[in-house]
């Protein structure tokens, strides 16, 4: 056998070409964590994109369900950014091409509006919850200005269809305050997450406390026909900012995740009892609007980005102050959740809150955009905004095609 001592140059460059392949690889890792701005679909799974809805107004966070062979979705409707002056309405679609409206919120107890829907399908109805909300404004004040002491009433409110026809009678379910978000089942068993300030009152909470972040907490429910809850845990309190909209899904081992709007995931296991949250790091600081579904050992989450506000360019630049509606992808490597699609594109308009549904054709999100319309600084003072309901189809997950 004969040996020879490997030339000290052959170490040099190895080390060299190992060091430069390292950081093409880490700057190629950080590339992919930063928002795109040209492509829009660079992973290719965005199927097709159609309008929904559109009448000339601000049409905004809608839901998604499939019931009884037909696709529904409830939009909050109004003339101005949160549909404060508006009525929730149901669509309904057998081909999602073709919708009809089926069913107009009515009856709100006094001068309120219905916001934030949620669908809730089960195999004997189909329930929309809706926030009903009462705030005092400045009447001569545009923008709806508040002040601290001004009084604001909210509760979840909920109706239902047994046929996909005939609705129920608006009832309020669970206790005032409480703000439902978006609903799932597990083994025959509803939970929801529930947005309350305790202020020690149910009466009213007032501008002021609004803000305070110490009042804030998002509690866990659960029910077994979507009207009658109670109450299971507290799964994020004394974080230091208020704390709203947390979006649920279930792994395949019966652990639940829970994401908050204000860029916190946490994690609880049966009975769902006990809490672990954590920064979820997304990049821009949270989403807005936040839905998530598991699909197989994959999470994905969806709602308005944040990250192309800032640091992309000159503050009039087309690279700067952008929102967009994303499909984000958990990534198991990184514990990280990561932007993988914009729905349709950034921009600089009013857009987000999504949901999903899945069904044997597919994999589908609803979302509002009014990208059409505010191809400029959203200059959200004015509260002009206009924007559409759009549905896409992704492809993610295998599932089997009718």
């Amino acid at each position: 056998m004969i040996t020879c001592k490997t030339p000290w140059w052959t170490t040099v460059i190895r080390l060299v070409l190992g060091a430069i392949l390292s950081t093409a690889v880490n700057n190629r890792a950080v590339a992919a964590d930063r928002p795109r701005l040209e492509h829009s679909d660079p992973n290719g799974v965005i199927e097709w994109t159609r309008k929904v809805y559109s009448n000339g107004q601000w049409n905004a966070t809608p839901d998604i369900a499939h019931w009884r062979g037909h696709y529904y979705v409830c939009i909050n409707k109004g003339t101005i950014h949160n549909g404060m002056d508006g009525p929730g309405i149901v669509l309904r679609s057998a081909d999602l091409k073709q919708w009809d409206l089926v069913y107009t919120t009515t009856g709100s107890p006094g001068n309120g509006s219905a916001v934030d829907c949620k669908l809730l399908a089960l195999p004997g109805r189909l329930v929309l919850y809706y926030v009903y909300m009462r705030r005092e404004v400045d009447p001569q004040d545009p923008l709806g200005a508040q002040q601290p002491d001004a009084r604001n009433y909210a509760e979840t409110r909920a109706v239902y269809t047994e046929d996909g026809k005939r609705w129920s009678k608006s009832q309020r379910v669970y206790k005032p305050g409480h703000n439902f978000w978006k609903p799932k089942v597990r083994d025959g068993v509803v939970y929801v997450t529930s947005d309350f300030v305790d202020a020690g009152r149910t009466e009213y909470i007032t501008a002021a406390e609004e803000q305070n972040a110490k009042l804030f907490r998002i509690d866990l429910l659960r029910s077994t026909d979507g009207l009658k809850w109670k109450k299971v845990s507290t799964i994020l309190k004394d974080a230091p900012w208020p704390v709203t909209e947390t979006a649920l899904t279930f792994r395949p081992d019966g652990e639940l995740w829970a994401f908050t709007r204000q860029d916190f995931l946490s994690r609880s296991r049966p009975p769902y009892t006990e809490w672990t949250s954590a920064r979820a790091h997304i990049a821009g600081g949270g989403i807005a609007g936040p839905e998530m579904i598991a699909i197989g050992d994959d999470v994905y989450l969806a709602g308005r980005f944040y990250a192309y506000l800032a640091n992309h360019g000159p503050a009039d630049s087309p690279q700067t102050n952008k929102f967009a509606t994303s499909l984000l992808k958990y990534r198991q490597p990184t514990g990280k959740f990561a932007s993988i699609a914009d729905l349709p594109l950034p921009s600089y308009a009013d857009m987000g809150y999504s949901g999903f549904v899945e069904s044997t054709d597919g994999v589908f999100v609803v979302y509002y955009s009014g990208h059409a319309y505010r191809q400029a600084n959203l200059a959200r003072g004015n509260y002009s905004t206009q924007t559409d309901i759009y549905v896409s189809k992704l492809k993610i997950g295998k599932r089997p095609r009718k």
